[in-house]
């Protein structure tokens, strides 16, 4: 799986200037209703090269991957970035995530449990979130309660792809996802 810098290079190689985690939410939402076309999100006016249209479908697989075992992390910037910083990029990984899952062919978020929409109005209120600007330094008590945001996002995007995701096998040449996933 691309680090946060490495994707964000790779999109930037692209001439895309849409934020790693943005994107990275967006693709997961994607997956959640069982789509498999990174190209949808980016590729509609460009023709990239076949070496970033090969990283972008193979990174696009290995989130697919990822969304189905328990070490799952939305794409974020490292630790060492400031708070705001990474505050800001788990609110776009969430508003990526939304506009994901909403482009759905016949997506009904209202034909969701109760505890997926709860978990999508969630993820509407997190992707709005910003904190003061302060000097760069934050306490112990904004890293718990940031490292509890990102674990809830991790967990709750799991939820919705397990809720949603119905396949059988995967297919790269019909660009949608078949087969029977399940998370241990």
């Amino acid at each position: 799986m691309l680090a946060y810098h490495n994707l964000q290079q790779l999109l930037l190689k692209l001439g895309v200037s849409q934020e790693a985690s943005e994107y990275h939410g967006a693709l997961c939402g994607m997956l959640c209703h069982g789509e498999l076309r990174p190209q949808a999100l980016i590729f509609d006016e460009m023709q990239p090269d076949e070496d970033a249209r090969a990283a972008l479908m193979g990174f696009s697989q290995d989130s697919l991957e990822e969304l189905q075992v328990p070490e799952f992390m939305p794409i974020l910037p490292d630790d060492d970035e400031n708070l705001l910083t990474r505050v800001e990029s788990l609110a776009s990984w969430c508003g990526g995530f939304l506009y994901g899952l909403g482009i759905g062919e016949g997506m009904d978020i209202g034909k969701l449990s109760e505890e997926a929409q709860e978990l999508v109005r969630d993820f509407t209120e997190i992707s709005r979130a910003g904190m003061e600007q302060d000097d760069g330094d934050s306490g112990e008590e904004e890293e718990r309660a940031y490292a509890e945001l990102v674990e809830y996002v991790r967990v709750g995007a799991q939820v919705i792809f397990l809720e949603l995701h119905v396949p059988t096998s995967t297919s790269n040449d019909a660009g949608q996802i078949q087969g029977n996933h399940t998370l241990h």
